[in-house]
């Protein structure tokens, strides 16, 4: 049953992020089994991303491995967190940073903290240079 109102595009909320990794990774097998069939998208839209974030570092179930698969089963991540400083709070060591490298496409609107604003530029391709006067 849910996996029929999966296939007609209807929308599921999985309570558990396990649940919904599992359920989007396990199409990839199917999608490759029947290649010729349209296989619609699956969007995984997440605002204040950071309050359910997971990163895994040695266990295959956090978010950056998900997010490494997901093109494969045609699922679309939007994700909206308030600052890349919330997001680095939340998670563990550096895998703020492994997490962050899986967005393929980052979109970044006003920053109000320093080190959300520093990370954003240094994403984009800006460096710091010290100019030396003649």
């Amino acid at each position: 049953m849910e996996r029929e109102r999966k296939d007609q595009g209807e929308i599921l909320r999985f309570a558990q992020n396990d649940r919904r990794q599992r359920a989007v990774l396990n199409r990839i097998p199917k999608i490759k089994k029947d290649p010729d069939r349209y296989w619609r998208q699956v969007f995984f839209i997440c605002d204040e991303y950071h309050e359910f974030a997971t990163a895994g570092q040695n266990d295959p179930s956090g978010d950056e491995k998900f997010l490494a698969l997901s093109r494969e089963p045609r699922c679309i991540p939007i994700i909206a967190t308030q600052s890349i400083s919330s997001l680095h709070d939340a998670l563990p060591g550096e895998t703020w940073r492994t997490v962050l490298q899986a967005f393929r496409t980052k979109i970044f609107l006003t920053q109000t903290d320093g080190f959300s604003a520093k990370t954003a530029s240094e994403l984009c391709g800006k460096e710091d240079r010290q100019v030396s006067q003649l």
